[in-house]
C-alpha cells in the first residue's frame, strides 16, 4: 500500500485487557482451561499504555473491530 510507506502507526486495542485476562481466554479458546501459568516477577513498567488508531483507520480502513473472545 503506497500510503503506507515510510509511515509510523500505533497499535493497540481499544479495550485494556490484563495479562491474566488475556491467558485465561486463550487458554478457553485452546480448550485448556486447566493450563498452569508460571508467574514471573513482576517487573518495572508501564502500567497503562494508550493508542490512537486514528491513522491505521485513515490509512487501512480496517474492518469493525470484534471482541477478544470472539476473536
Amino acid at each position: 500500500m503506497p500510503s503506507a510507506r515510510r509511515e509510523i502507526f500505533n497499535v493497540g486495542v481499544d479495550t485494556p485487557y490484563s495479562v491474566n485476562y488475556l491467558q485465561k481466554t486463550i487458554c478457553q479458546a485452546m480448550n485448556e482451561p486447566n493450563h498452569k501459568v508460571i508467574h514471573e516477577p513482576p517487573r518495572i513498567e508501564v502500567v497503562h499504555a494508550v493508542s490512537n488508531h486514528d491513522k491505521v483507520k485513515r490509512v487501512f480502513q480496517p474492518p469493525p473491530p470484534i471482541s477478544l473472545e470472539e476473536g
